[in-house]
């Protein structure tokens, strides 16, 4: 029997307010932190191995004060919400992208076979062997270079997005529990 333990991932924040927007971009500021809440979750969530990340509880830790009595369910809303949202973003940038590469796809497949029978009419011309062999292999390292981009779409770029929603989806189910911070109750 597999013992699976939750992994406790605690973030800080000085408000609710900062777990989508930066707490304070001000350097001058002692309480200077560019990095909203929610990035700093994904960059958590995203380090875990992926059998890890099913039983992940997020620990919101905030400045004393900055709670109030139904807080952690108006995060735990704001934070389904929230990714909810961008998993239809990245879901509508997927299709798109998707499409765009086997349009693309399609165009280099096509461009590949031109070179590839210009390759061969060059080849079998009556040219010097330096220049047959220049361009004829020309034509074909050409043609499969015009592949590389929709072949690096529809293989790198959707998987990326893919793993995007997995991990939204993944922190959209979380448990959810805030705190009022220990350092500053005396």
């Amino acid at each position: 029997m597999t013992d699976r333990r939750t992994t406790d991932l605690r973030i800080e924040l000085a408000s609710p307010a900062n777990l989508f927007a930066a707490a304070c971009e001000d350097p001058f500021d002692s309480r200077y932190d560019p990095v909203p809440g929610i990035q700093k979750i994904i960059g958590a969530v995203s380090s875990l191995p992926l059998i890890k990340r099913a039983d992940c509880r997020l620990t919101l830790v905030l400045a004393d004060g900055a709670e109030d009595a139904d807080c952690e369910g108006r995060v735990r809303e704001a934070l389904q919400r929230y990714c909810q949202g961008q998993v239809t973003a990245q879901r509508y940038r997927h299709d798109i992208l998707r499409h765009v590469g086997w349009r693309q796809l399609w165009m280099g497949l096509g461009l590949l076979a031109l070179c590839l029978i210009l390759s061969t009419a060059i080849s079998g011309a009556n040219l010097p062997d330096f220049v047959a062999k220049l361009f004829g292999e020309g034509l074909v390292i050409a043609g499969w270079v015009v592949l590389w981009r929709p072949v690096e779409t529809l293989v790198f770029d959707i998987g990326r997005l893919d793993r995007e929603i997995d991990l939204l989806e993944t922190i959209a189910k979380m448990a959810v529990d805030t705190r009022v911070s220990s350092k500053s109750r005396g």
